[in-house]
């Protein structure tokens, strides 16, 4: 899926808003559409209001969260905000009922992937990233990569986690990419034991 570009109202751009249309299933029957992970796109600073709504729904969901220093003019404070801003990923079941229930849920625009039903993200992409933050480590956006020697931690908390290797001014980093919404996130590994992958 190509970058949503946003508007300066923080509404997506090219993207459709759910229609009912004739047919109130969306034609889920027929896509097949399949179970596991799926990146929902939201409106930009609805990500935790959507969140919560669809969990009162008893819909598993991820929202990778950071934290973030803000100041104002008398004060500053440590906030949490989203790490994919226009993202919060869901757990499908294959049921057409949950997903007519997260497409009508206010503030979301649609599924990443195929047009209605979504495409499923890969598991293991979402393990990497949440044992990632699970432990504290410190994180930070980067330019998506997709491309590069790829390799693995082999020790530490973050043993079994992948992604591509990179060398900067400040040591080498470990990239991590969702490839359905190209998006990544880089990890500092210098203490870590970290083997290349073939």
């Amino acid at each position: 899926m190509e970058n949503v570009p946003w508007d300066s109202k923080g509404e997506a751009l090219g993207i459709s808003f759910p229609s009912h249309g004739n047919s109130p299933l969306y034609d889920f029957e027929r896509s097949g559409a399949g179970e596991g992970w799926h990146a929902v796109c939201t409106r930009l600073r609805w990500e935790k209001r959507i969140d919560y709504a669809l969990r009162q729904h008893h819909i598993d969901t991820y929202l990778p969260l950071i934290q973030e220093s803000h100041r104002w003019s008398d004060r500053s404070k440590i906030i949490e905000v989203p790490l994919f801003p226009g993202y919060i990923f869901v757990r499908m079941a294959g049921a057409i009922e949950q997903r007519l229930c997260i497409l009508q849920t206010n503030g979301v625009l649609g599924f990443a992937g195929r047009p209605r039903e979504g495409t499923a993200v890969c598991e293991a992409e979402i393990e990497n990233l949440r044992q990632l933050l699970a432990f504290g480590e410190r994180v930070s956006p980067h330019p998506f990569l997709q491309a590069g020697q790829r390799a693995r931690i082999c020790s530490g908390a973050l043993q079994g986690v992948e992604g591509i290797i990179q060398s900067a001014r400040s040591g080498r980093k470990l990239v991590i990419s969702i490839q359905l919404i190209q998006r990544s996130v880089a990890v500092t590994c210098e203490g870590y034991e970290v083997v290349p992958l073939e």
